[in-house]
């Protein structure tokens, strides 16, 4: 059957408190949240973006808990005033400009780090980060780059605690074998039909072509950056070319990648790609682990992690003893724990002359981290495209014969803002819009062109995106829907409208995933399922 589902950013709750997949439990934090709301007073904020108009601050920020509503009231008297607008960190932070404001500002995202003064630490997690950065002091020298790959031995850190990543073999008979074990069952695996059939896939994959030129680059530079266009297998690909090298070279014993993710979701699905396409389970040579939860054994050669969990990691074992490989995947989203583990990494690296390092990442901004490790060497992968038709809003309005309502029809708001709508709606420039909607939307039907002059960016047309779903599954093949919201609130809006729809509501031809952050591990996996 189709498989419908939704999807949002956004980020959830922490531990186990917060439970948004439930509808109940749902339902009642938002009548919490509602009755939380502070009341807005026009009068007292109409006279404060006034006189900062007047004034000579730039901005104002407003952080107060205003409800949805009183923040398009204070939109409205920003517009009202010549000024600008923006709701920001999920409307915690509100701020009127004099100049244009930009959609994202990292100082007034409470989850990104620049917004805190301060950071609170353990007694003893105080203790070790002094230990490291005492020992970082003694062995820095005057390269700047931190890449050089000659360093003299230095002692391990003292009461520190080390965790291997993989079980110890303490002889090197033992590792011997053991090496040989795992090409054997490489070898005997390779074989089989299934293997093959996969293999045959992996071919056609853009990464594939540039195996042989990945390898060389990797033996002989401690530090690589690869950057690759989506669709190009470089996450699935590179980490098993190296496991493959290494196994097929009888230095499997030796081996122990580790492959950094930034979210849960991706260590645990690309292990269970990779696993299957070596025709394994998860947790034999190929694992995860992740807040909580790890399927790895004593086999597992490649590890797939969270970033946080490779952090916690380092605190206990920094120089990573007994690593051979590290890929940090994704580094081109910028977060605060990513960034962090670029630092400590660029420090550990001529302490560890032996450990290679493997930067992935999308195309933007490759030679910055480049430069960052002493001007690696970059290797550039192309994307694999497929045929995409794009349709635009006018489009799946004529599909979908979907009327939308004006923010004017639908308001019940105070009387400045009904004077507001009204005078807008006379004004020359909307007329002239209108205008220029029925000449180069000619082709299109009257209900489309209304709705048209009627959309309005501000807030998603939920109604929309139920009707677009039902007109796919009443008119094109069978296949999978994937849609992008904003957040839990909107996707649980749409599960719901989803459920009372007397064609999509029929489980035995539709099956409905929602999937977010903030929801168990094991409800994420059953998209995968």
């Amino acid at each position: 059957g189709r498989r419908g589902g939704g999807g949002g950013g956004g980020r959830g709750g922490r531990g186990g408190e917060q439970r948004w997949w439930d509808p109940v439990w749902r339902a009642e934090r938002l009548r919490q949240k509602a009755a939380e709301m502070e009341v807005l007073d026009e009068a007292e904020w109409w006279y404060k973006m006034n006189q900062m108009k007047k004034g000579q601050e730039q901005e104002m920020i407003i952080k107060r808990n205003f409800s949805r509503s009183d923040q398009h009231v204070l939109s409205d008297m920003a517009y009202e005033l010549g000024l600008y607008f923006h709701a920001y960190n999920k409307g915690k932070a509100l701020v009127v400009s004099k100049v244009p404001l930009p959609n994202y500002r990292a100082d007034l995202d409470e989850h990104h780090g620049s917004t805190q003064k301060q950071i609170q630490m353990s007694t003893e997690t105080e203790r070790r980060v002094g230990n490291l950065l005492d020992v970082s002091r003694d062995t820095k020298s005057g390269d700047d780059s931190g890449v050089s790959s000659s360093r003299g031995a230095t002692k391990p850190l003292p009461d520190v605690k080390r965790i291997d990543s993989v079980s110890t073999i303490e002889t090197d008979s033992s590792k011997e074998k053991f090496s040989a074990e795992l090409k054997k069952k490489q070898e005997n695996l390779n074989a089989s039909n299934s293997v093959k059939a996969m293999l045959s896939f992996r071919e056609k994959l853009p990464a594939f072509k540039g195996k042989a030129e990945f390898l060389k680059a990797v033996a002989q530079n401690q530090v690589l950056v690869v950057s690759g266009e989506t669709g190009c297998g470089k996450t699935t690909q590179l980490p098993q070319f190296i496991l493959e090298e290494e196994i097929s070279s009888l230095r499997g014993a030796n081996c122990n990648i580790i492959c950094t993710q930034p979210r849960r979701i991706s260590a645990i699905s690309v292990a269970a790609r990779i696993s299957s396409e070596r025709g394994e389970n998860v947790g034999e040579t190929v694992g995860y682990q992740i807040r909580l939860e790890s399927k790895r054994s004593a086999q597992t050669r490649l590890l797939f992690c969270t970033t946080g969990v490779l952090l916690r990691q380092l605190v206990q074992d920094p120089y990573l003893n007994g690593v051979s490989h590290l890929l940090v995947d994704e580094i081109h989203e910028r977060g605060m724990n990513e960034d962090f583990l670029l630092i400590i990494l660029r420090d550990l690296l001529p302490r560890r002359p032996d450990l290679r390092l493997i930067l992935m990442s999308a195309t933007i901004n490759a030679d910055l981290f480049s430069k960052y490790f002493g001007n690696a060497p970059t290797i550039h992968i192309p994307g694999l495209t497929f045929p995409v038709a794009e349709l635009f809003l006018e489009d799946v309005l004529q599909k979908t014969r979907y009327n939308i309502k004006s923010e004017f029809d639908n308001y019940q708001g105070n009387s400045r803002r009904r004077r507001k709508e009204l005078d807008f709606k006379k004004d020359n420039l909307t007329a002239l819009f209108e205008a220029y909607i029925d000449s180069e939307y000619k082709n299109y039907s009257a209900s489309t062109r209304h709705s048209l002059e009627a959309w309005s960016g501000s807030q998603i047309d939920l109604g929309l995106v139920e009707a677009t779903i039902e007109h796919i599954c009443r008119h094109e093949a069978d296949g999978a829907i994937l849609v992008f919201l904003t957040g839990w609130d909107d996707i649980s809006k749409v599960l719901d409208k989803i459920k009372v729809n007397s064609f999509l509501g029929d489980l035995s031809k539709f099956l409905v995933l929602p999937l977010h952050g903030s929801m168990p591990t094991i409800n994420q996996r059953e998209i995968f399922d």
